[in-house]
């Protein structure tokens, strides 16, 4: 039971991660729609924070999954396999499948604006003729470097 317990804990705190995920890809849409560039970066630093505390979550179910020997089984494997339990992990089993399923509909949708957002950069600097530039080892702008190529024969 006790292993259970902290089985039930650890899935409450994914259910938790996925709330602030869900809730910073709100904030980074908000922040591309608006162009505050600077806001997208602080989201993603948020964001990248989470996925250290994941990989944290995931060394912890890995060892409660082996106390209780389902590591090869999925969440809801765990929960056929283990109808006493199933009253209280299977709304812990639905809230995570929905928290999931709305984090990957949020950051798709981010992923589409940061896409177009770059689409129509690429657009513009197309028609104004952009060249690029190079710059020395000291930051200097300097002439684009000649290409062995474009050397005369």
């Amino acid at each position: 039971m006790e292993k259970f317990d902290s089985f039930c804990e650890l899935m409450k705190e994914y259910i938790l991660l996925f709330d602030s995920l869900i809730q910073i890809q709100e904030e980074k849409i908000e922040a591309i729609n608006k162009n505050q560039i600077t806001h997208v970066e602080n989201c993603m630093n948020q964001e990248q924070a989470a996925v250290l505390k994941m990989r944290g979550l995931e060394l912890q179910r890995d060892a409660v999954m082996k106390e209780l020997h389902c590591e090869d089984l999925t969440f809801q494997q765990v929960i056929e396999q283990n109808s006493a339990y199933s009253a209280s992990l299977l709304p812990l089993f639905q809230q995570l499948s929905n928290r999931l399923q709305t984090f990957r509909s949020i950051s798709d949708t981010a992923k589409d604006l940061i896409e177009m957002n770059l689409h129509v950069i690429n657009s513009v600097l197309e028609k104004k003729g952009a060249t690029t530039h190079h710059y020395s080892k000291d930051g200097n702008n300097e002439a684009s470097p000649k290409h062995f190529t474009s050397r005369s024969v």
